[in-house]
């Protein structure tokens, strides 16, 4: 018998001293096979995949910020492009406003114009060429036709727009009847 008086308590510390023995043994031979090399090896990897996640994570963080900078800004300028954009409303409504008021005025500016003698429209037309120009610019006048090509004078002042082609058709008319006199 054991010098244990109990059998279980006598097996128990002969199994476990065993055991002991049968670890520590496992874990020569696995040293022996490279099972140690093994696993440093793979906590070596593996420490190298968590190091480039890491700098992955950080280069996100840090894409991140940077594009939260951009909306930072990009929303600033959305702002104050919206405040301009109120402010030329408020301005495009006030000279709207001016224009209506400028139509009311010269509707019937442009019927006494309309009763005139041929001379004296001829005189307003040039000199509202002359305005035009002043306003405006040489170019803009001639490519744009003003203001027989301007869709407001279609829309609130047609008389003043017949008024100024009868009055072209008119000073053409003149001018090919001049040429013809001297020509002949």
């Amino acid at each position: 018998m054991s010098r244990y008086e109990n059998s279980y308590l006598a097996e128990s510390v002969g199994y476990n001293n065993g055991h002991a023995n049968g670890m520590a043994d496992g874990v020569a031979v696995g040293r022996e096979h490279g099972y140690t090399q093994g696993w440093n090896e793979a906590t070596i990897h593996a420490n190298g995949v968590i190091a480039e996640r890491n700098e992955l994570i950080d280069r996100i963080y840090g894409a991140n910020e940077r594009l939260g900078a951009e909306n930072a800004q990009l929303k600033q300028q959305l702002q104050l492009q919206q405040e301009q954009a109120q402010s030329l409303r408020a301005e495009y409504e006030a000279m709207f406003k001016s224009f209506l008021g400028v139509v009311a005025i010269a509707r019937p500016a442009m019927k006494a114009v309309a009763r005139l003698p041929f001379e004296e429209r001829k005189n307003i037309y040039y000199e509202y060429g002359n305005q035009a120009v002043d306003l405006l610019t040489r170019e803009y006048v001639l490519a744009n036709r003003f203001p027989d090509n301007q869709p407001l004078i279609f829309k609130h002042l047609p008389i003043a727009n017949q008024v100024f082609n009868q009055t072209d058709k008119q000073i053409k008319q003149q001018e090919a009847e001049s040429k013809a006199e001297h020509a002949a």
